[in-house]
C-alpha cells in the first residue's frame, strides 16, 4: 500500500496541481505540501523528489511507520527537504503554511474527520488547497459496496461517502470544492481550498 502511493503522488503533480492551479508550486521556493498519516514516507518522498524546491512535512500517530519513513526518505535522498512528526494532524501548531495537503479520510474514524478537516484548512495558505480520499464504493453490484466498507472498517477508517464529505467540507469553513478524478489506489477524491 505504501508502495502505492508513490503513484498517487505522480498523479497529485501530473493530474490535479494542474486542476487546482498549483503547476508552478515546482518553481517556488516557499512551497510547502503536508502529507497526512505519512505512513511510510513514499508518497511524501516522492512528492520531494517531484517537487524539489518544495519543503515536505509529514504527520503520522504511530511512532513505528515513522521509523520506515525516515528509511525511505533518507534513501531518496530528500531528507534536508522532508520532515516527519509524531502526532495527529490536530496537532500541528503551524499557521497558514501549506499549499496543498493530503487527507486520507478513509483510515480516519468518523469522529475525528471534522476536527481534521478544521486543523487542516487553519495550515493551509490562503487559497490552498487539502485533497481528501473517501473509499466509499457507489456501485450496482452489492458485493462492491461490501468488499468496500470491509476495507474500510478493517483500516479503522470510516465509509464516509464523497456527497458526505461535502457537506463536511462545508461545515469545515472551505470555500470551493472540486471533484476529482479517482484513481484505483485512492477511492473517490475531493478538493476543498481554504
Amino acid at each position: 500500500q505504501g508502495r502505492g502511493s508513490r503513484q498517487v503522488a505522480d498523479w497529485i503533480v501530473d493530474e490535479a496541481a494542474p486542476v487546482l492551479g498549483l503547476t508552478g508550486i515546482a518553481e517556488r521556493t516557499d512551497a510547502a505540501f503536508l502529507d497526512v498519516g505519512v505512513g511510510t514516507g513514499q508518497l511524501a518522498a516522492r512528492i520531494a523528489e517531484r517537487w524539489p524546491r518544495a519543503r515536505v512535512v509529514g504527520v503520522d500517530r504511530m511512532e513505528r511507520v515513522l521509523g520506515l519513513a525516515r528509511t525511505v526518505i533518507d534513501k531518496a535522498g530528500c531528507a534536508d527537504r522532508v520532515e516527519l512528526r509524531h502526532g495527529d494532524v490536530t496537532d500541528l501548531a503551524d499557521d497558514a503554511i501549506y499549499d496543498l495537503a493530503w487527507l486520507p479520510l478513509s483510515f480516519m474514524s468518523p469522529d475525528a474527520i471534522p476536527k481534521a478537516l478544521e486543523a487542516v484548512r487553519r495550515v493551509l495558505r490562503p487559497g490552498g488547497w487539502v485533497i481528501a480520499t473517501t473509499f466509499a464504493a457507489d456501485s450496482e453490484l452489492p458485493i462492491v459496496n461490501a468488499m468496500s466498507d470491509l476495507v474500510t472498517a478493517v483500516n479503522g477508517g470510516s465509509s464516509l461517502t464523497q456527497e458526505d464529505l461535502l457537506v463536511e467540507i462545508r461545515a469545515a469553513g472551505y470555500s470551493e470544492s472540486v471533484a476529482l478524478p479517482s484513481t484505483p489506489l485512492t477511492g473517490a477524491l475531493t478538493a476543498a481550498r481554504g
